[in-house]
Order: C-alpha cells, then sequence, then structure tokens
C-alpha cells in the first residue's frame, strides 16, 4: 500500500516557464508482487493499482486519469557476489478530466525493458547497475542509472 502526498508547487498550465515539484493531487495505491525461486535464478510478476483524487486547481475541477501497472522478469546469481535480471514494466493511464470532460491525448501507456547487474560489496552493501530501453511512444527512449543499496 502506497500514499502519496500533495507536496511541492504545480504550475499552471499556462506558465510554460515554471518547473513543477509536485503533482499536487493526494493519491492512493496498492501491487501484488508474486516470486518464485528456481535456484540459482528467480522468476517474479508484479501487478499494481494508483488511484489519483481529484482537486479544485487553476479554477476547474482536475481529475488525473487512475493507472494500472504490471512488470515482470527473470534474475540470475552468476555467483554470491554478482547477480544479473532482466524485466519489461509498463502501465496504462487512463486520460485526464477537466470538469468532468475527458481530456483526449493526456493517457499513456509506458513500456520499458530493464537490464541491470548488481554487484555485492559487503552483506549489507551492493551497487547496482541499470539500462533501460523504452518500448513504446509513452516511454522514454534509453536510461541509465547508478545505485548504491545499503540494507540495515
Amino acid at each position: 500500500l502506497n500514499v502519496t502526498t500533495p507536496t511541492g508547487e504545480t504550475t499552471s498550465p499556462e506558465n510554460l516557464d515554471g518547473l513543477s515539484s509536485g503533482t499536487g493531487f493526494w493519491g492512493f495505491s496498492t501491487a501484488l508482487n508474486l516470486s518464485k525461486t528456481i535456484d540459482p535464478a528467480i522468476v517474479f510478476f508484479n501487478i499494481g493499482y494508483q488511484h489519483v483524487v481529484g482537486d479544485d486547481q487553476f479554477g476547474s475541477h482536475i481529475q488525473p486519469g487512475d493507472s494500472l501497472s504490471y512488470g515482470f522478469g527473470a534474475g540470475f546469481s552468476v555467483n554470491s557476489a554478482v547477480a544479473f535480471s532482466a524485466r519489461i514494466s509498463g502501465s496504462y493511464q487512463k486520460d485526464t478530466e477537466l470538469d468532468k470532460e475527458r481530456v483526449r491525448g493526456t493517457s499513456s501507456e509506458p513500456v520499458v525493458m530493464i537490464g541491470s547487474m548488481s554487484y555485492k560489496i559487503a552483506n549489507t552493501k551492493r551497487l547496482e547497475t541499470t539500462f533501460d530501453l523504452g518500448a513504446s511512444e509513452s516511454a522514454n527512449d534509453v536510461g541509465m542509472g547508478l545505485s548504491y543499496i545499503w540494507n540495515f
């Protein structure tokens, strides 16, 4: 379960120079994650749903579209320190409504293929690199990441 609060500043749609630092809406989401170990590999699947609560902003009632997300993939441990994984993550976000009228073209369906390698530095620390490739028009084309993960 997850709750999103309306933190940050939201800019007016007419202010193209401004940068929003938040969405300005409450949101509630839930997800189900399933995994199965097939030593030395693991397969996984997840599905989730997010509802965003509409609000009056800029003189109109704005209702962002709810979204359904999913993902599946597999991971493989090469040895006790190195693991690789690949997954596909996607979602479908419904159109936004403005004063109870659907705004056509505001829905999105981003789908991303993600590959990663994780290296165990110590029992509680790992370094993970990721490479993302957009598989739909709504997704970013390419992404790369480097994460330092520290478990207490």
